[in-house]
């Protein structure tokens, strides 16, 4: 089984329909369900197995610290 998180739109939803045409199980994870159930649609249009999961971001749980900012330590990655 592969697992593809990010799976109902762009690079996701195409990884996920390339796995599921090669023959692979595919679990296709987001956060929204309409796109991830189109995924698992067009996923088994091709031939493939696909099964949809809507599943909230880690970072969004009780607990976690909500921050999108970059963690890099000494400032901007391009800077030596």
């Amino acid at each position: 089984m592969v697992i593809i998180t990010g799976a109902g739109t762009g690079i996701g939803r195409a990884a996920a329909r390339a796995f599921a045409a090669e023959g692979a199980r595919v679990l296709a994870v987001g956060r929204r369900s309409e796109p991830l159930a189109e995924t698992a649609a067009g996923a088994e249009g091709d031939g493939g197995r696909a099964h949809a999961r809507r599943r909230p971001l880690l970072h969004r749980l009780p607990g976690r610290r909500h921050d999108h900012r970059p963690s890099v330590r000494g400032g901007p990655a391009d800077r030596p």
